[in-house]
Formats: C-alpha cells, structure tokens, sequence
C-alpha cells in the first residue's frame, strides 16, 4: 500500500514538473509492415531419360543435348529469379521384377540448362553439376529448361528386361 501511495506521488511530481508545453510538441507516426508473397514456381518433367536398347556388356551413355534421350524438366516461375537446382540419382536401375540391378553413372558435366539466353538443348546456356547443388536463374520469359544424361553400365552377363529408377530434381528459389 504504501509502495502504491509513493508511485502515485512520484506520477504527480513528474507531471508537475514536465511542462505541458513539452508534452504537446509530441507527434506519432506510423507505417504499414507489407510482403508480397510471390507466386510458387511449376516444375514439369516432360521427358524420361531414356538409354533405349542397352547390349550386355556394352557401355550406353545418353548425352544431356540428346533431344529424345536426355532427361528434360522445364521450370516455370518468376523471370530473372535465382534458384537451386539439386538431383536426387539413382546408383543403378532395377529390373522391373526388382531383383537385377544395371549400374548407372552420372559425370560432373552430365547436366545442362538453358535460361532462353543460348540455343535450348543443343547449345545450353550453362552446365550443372548433379552431384552438387548449383545456383542458376530462370530466364526472362519465366522458364528454365534443364537436360541430364548419363551411362548404362551394363555387365557382359546382364540379364534382358525393362530397368527403371527414379531421377529426381529439386528447385527452390533462392530469395535473390
């Protein structure tokens, strides 16, 4: 009670003292906080990469500039924005059954992509590392084409069949 008494007292003497005139020349301002949350980017795989007819024994390799064969992702998203491009790969393809393996391989130089800067496939802006994650920018129409090849690495017993695996592809923007 009495700590209230004394807080109350100490109030009135400031005010007393303060002058009023002091108290008036007092202004706020304030300002709005905004973000604009810009839309989220479309990633479509539009073609498998595909070895075709693989011989026993007989290395297969699929250049990323191989139109038809290299696999192709087309990135659609805000022009000129910086983005990550990670690859999720497979070490080797399964038989459609699941129990035979043929190893596959993927070289430093196996990816490519085109900011609409170069020729697309053929004459690609750039070269990606799929074993790294690698920082590029959508093209200033807003896409983003990126191939990747690679090797068959068939054994000379190697069975016949279908062999599949999943090529995965991860583009985040970088907020440059």
């Amino acid at each position: 009670m009495i700590l209230r008494i004394m807080a109350t007292m100490l109030l009135g003497f400031i005010c007393v003292i303060i002058p009023q005139s002091a108290i008036e020349a007092q202004e706020i301002a304030t300002v709005q906080a905004r973000a604009m949350v810009m839309p989220s980017m479309s990633i479509v795989g539009t073609h498998d990469l595909d070895f075709g007819n693989v011989m026993p024994g007989l290395t297969k390799t699929v250049d990323k500039t191989e139109a038809g064969s290299a696999a192709e992702w087309i990135i659609t998203g805000i022009p000129k924005a910086e983005v990550n491009v990670a690859f999720l790969l497979p070490a080797s393809l399964r038989e459609t059954d699941g129990t035979e393996i043929l190893p596959v391989e993927f070289k430093m130089a196996d990816a490519a992509y085109s900011d609409s800067t170069k020729g697309g496939q053929q004459v690609p802006a750039g070269i990606l590392n799929p074993h790294l994650v690698s920082t590029t920018q959508i093209g200033d129409n807003g896409t983003l084409g990126i191939w990747l090849g690679g090797k068959a690495l068939p054994g000379p017993s190697q069975l016949s069949g279908l062999y599949t695996g999943r090529v995965t592809m991860t583009v985040t923007y970088t907020g440059n």
